[in-house]
């Protein structure tokens, strides 16, 4: 397909939507760069019908060419843009727990087919890290395990259940993120392993899942130094040898490669938004992800263009990618429109008994589980404490632990994501006068002391007492003064209410 250069590099391009539409406008008019793709969260999915009839006034904005990517993150667990609007599947460590691929596959043709009715084409999953970091900040529960063997069975399921879904979908963090106990949104990671270890941990999924039939139609790049790999300090997005020597031509991926979001430290805090966007594209990169800040996107492009003209970048690699790029977005104008009845099923129905069965399977049992058998026969004086947050923006449905349990005489009380000495002296009280007590955590690596505490205080007495881990099963080793710990794997409404069902019988 014959493009001006200036559209020709804006195929290079996904980039987060302004939710005001400033940037769909200058999408539609080209009075502007032109981007091969837009990347939407939370904010653009208020509920079901906006958010088809933005993405389907997206997908038919340049009828004289195929449908532009349409992108979202939705792994399942805590990584979800759809929570408010349908259920979330489980994480992918639950899935791994409870290791049916079979079931893993239904859960991402779950996942897939809720963004194909939401008129998405383009999902950022799976996860194919491998997450031997006990303290890793940022993977965690987002991964199949520790095992490379477990990633990649759990992983070829989850593609095959994407594809039948009709999404292309993305492996990611290549070559691996699991090792880091660093967050490369917030600074660049090192992983110092040998070159041997990486072949037989990192890449070993990548390998397995990039040779199939019909590999994952994406990879993303980590935002990570790997120094047996390349020189120390280079991320792997920026890296030659990682991206033409490694992703390439060693393990022979003829797909797209695009960036992590190019926003994260783990770039800006040693390189500005040109450089780094010029470098990533010279190092073998197909497209750039910015999804986060759309004034940094225009910056890079301009400096991309001015590569392309002066030669830094060459025409020929330009147009490979370019090539790559519209061969996917090819596949996008056979993607039929889901009906407004058909994406309501898909969106209320069709899907739950695939999570809810996984979020229960996914389940972990410590200690002595009979007493869980004693707590339905409590009538009343039982308490749960659990986080309210994660973080800022992630939030835990607790109204399913309210309709589940406060009926059967459970006093449900919340905390922040840090519990603060007042909390806990309020908690305290109600625990004096408890017969059962169950006191939850959701940390993302090192349990905070705050939350240790909590946990010390709450479990002193001589009752019933359940620990719960909600996110990083590490948690359970904090709770060892309960008669029982249950690890969850993630908090989606799925998994709390599977919880749940340990304590009514």
């Amino acid at each position: 397909m014959k493009t001006s250069l200036e559209v020709s590099v804006g195929q290079l391009f996904v980039v987060y939507l302004d939710p005001e539409g400033s940037l769909l406008d200058s999408i539609r008019d080209h009075r502007e760069q032109y981007y091969g793709g837009v990347f939407l969260n939370r904010e653009h999915i208020e509920n079901p019908d906006r958010t088809r009839r933005l993405t389907y006034r997206l997908r038919r904005h340049t009828p004289e060419i195929p449908p532009p990517i349409i992108s979202i993150d939705e792994e399942g667990g805590m990584v979800t843009n759809i929570a408010h609007i349908t259920t979330t599947a489980p994480s992918a460590a639950a899935l791994a727990s409870a290791d049916d691929p079979a079931l893993t596959e239904d859960v991402y043709l779950g996942i897939g087919e809720k963004l194909h009715a939401l008129g998405f084409n383009t999902v950022f999953a799976p996860d194919l890290d491998v997450n031997v970091e006990a303290l890793n900040p940022v993977i965690g529960t987002r991964s199949f395990g520790a095992d490379p063997e477990m990633v990649a069975k759990h992983g070829r399921a989850a593609v095959a259940g994407l594809k039948a879904a009709g999404m292309a979908c993305c492996g990611k963090h290549f070559p691996g993120h699991g090792a880091t106990s660093l967050d490369s949104h917030e600074t660049l990671p090192t992983v110092d392993a040998d070159r041997e270890t990486l072949n037989e941990r990192e890449l070993e999924p990548f390998r397995e899942i990039l040779s199939l039939e019909s590999p994952p139609e994406m990879v993303m790049t980590a935002h990570v130094s790997f120094p047996a790999l390349d020189k120390p300090g280079v991320p792997a997005t920026l890296s030659e040898p990682i991206i033409q020597g490694l992703l390439r031509r060693e393990l022979g991926y003829l797909g797209v490669i695009i960036t992590d979001s190019m926003e994260m430290q783990g770039i800006t805090e040693r390189y500005g938004p040109e450089k780094a966007a010029v470098q990533a594209i010279q190092s073998g990169v197909d497209i750039l992800l910015y999804a986060m800040d759309p004034e940094m996107a225009k910056a890079a492009y301009r400096a991309v263009l001015d590569a392309v003209k002066s030669g830094k970048i060459s025409e020929s690699q330009l147009s490979e990618s370019v090539d790559r790029v519209f061969r996917l977005r090819e596949r996008f104008r056979s993607l039929p429109w889901t009906t407004d009845a058909e994406a309501k099923e898909l969106l209320t129905v069709k899907h739950e008994q695939a999570f809810f069965e996984a979020a229960m399977k996914g389940l972990v049992l410590e200690g002595n589980a009979g007493v869980l058998n004693e707590i339905h026969r409590v009538p009343r004086r039982k308490l749960i404490v659990l986080p309210r947050q994660l973080d800022d923006y992630r939030f835990l449905p607790i109204e399913v632990v309210r309709e589940q349990l406060e009926p059967a005489g459970f006093k449900v009380l919340t905390v922040g994501a840090k519990a603060s000495e007042a909390e806990i002296r309020e908690v305290e009280e109600f625990a004096g006068e408890a017969s059962v007590v169950v006191v939850a955590t959701a940390s993302r690596g090192r349990m905070a002391k705050e939350n240790k505490r909590l946990v010390a205080r709450l479990t002193q007495r001589d009752v019933i007492k359940v620990g719960v881990a909600l996110l990083d099963p590490t948690d359970a080793e904090h709770m060892m003064t309960t008669n029982c710990r249950i690890k969850t794997f993630g908090f989606t409404a799925a998994q709390l209410w599977a919880m749940c069902q340990k304590f009514l019988g």
